[in-house]
């Protein structure tokens, strides 16, 4: 006979419907892990890509913040070795007009950049293949 209230309340014989299987007891365990592995594969797919995105712009950042003043004492460093380099050959053979070399320093350097910048412009206005 049926118990009121309860699913499959026949025990094996009568009508032949099994007792529906009781849930295992660590049941909101697994449901448990299940959403956290869920979220955790959905925070991988997109918040990872905007954490390593942000991690190449902030050492970017840090790179051109510390790259350019290295830049320009390299070359300042270079444009005094050059210096030394006309002092001293002004001094080996007597060059009167070497014992100031700075200006010729200045247009060195200042030709190459301004050949670099010519380059550099030439390829900006060249049509694109």
């Amino acid at each position: 006979m049926a118990i009121p209230g309860r699913l499959g309340s026949s025990r094996a014989g009568g009508d032949g419907v099994e007792p529906a299987p009781s849930p295992p007891a660590d049941w909101p365990k697994q449901a448990t892990d299940q959403i956290v592995k869920v979220v955790d594969q959905v925070r991988d797919k997109t918040t990872g890509p905007a954490l390593s995105a942000a991690q190449w712009v902030i050492y970017g950042t840090v790179l051109l913040i510390l790259g350019i003043p290295l830049l320009i004492l390299l070359l300042l460093f270079v444009m005094r070795v050059q210096e030394s380099l006309l002092l001293v050959i002004g001094d080996t053979f007597d060059i009167a007009w070497l014992h100031d070399p700075i200006c010729f320093v200045y247009l060195f350097d200042g030709a190459i950049f301004f050949g670099l910048g010519l380059l550099l412009w030439r390829k900006s206005k060249a049509p694109a293949a």
